[in-house]
């Protein structure tokens, strides 16, 4: 049986998170997927640079790319930041299983 890991991340923001599903479970994924909302291009590339740099074969998907009306991932929507603006979480976990 292969094991998926599908990650939904707030980029930029959890980039702590990302290093420890890095540095503990994530090696053990056949495969791991991070998902992002990047309010950007170059914010998106630099998320798949560095989560991909860290651990050779995850992959990362910017869900925003293909659904441009979603909420884009912001660090003031994080509830350890107080979550000042709304968060697209919940969108994102609905439209991250069109792409496994």
């Amino acid at each position: 049986a292969s094991v998926l890991c599908a990650v939904p991340l707030v980029w930029p923001g959890e980039e702590g998170a990302a290093k420890a599903i890095m540095e503990t479970y994530g090696p053990e994924c056949d495969r791991l997927v991070f998902f992002v909302a990047s309010p950007d291009a170059e914010t998106a590339a630099a998320a798949k640079q560095f989560l991909t740099g860290h651990l050779s074969g995850a992959e990362v998907v910017d869900l925003a790319a293909d659904w441009p009306q979603m909420l884009r991932d912001r660090p003031s929507a994080l509830a350890a930041q107080g979550r000042k603006e709304i968060s697209g979480a919940n969108q994102k976990d609905l439209l991250l299983f069109a792409h496994l």
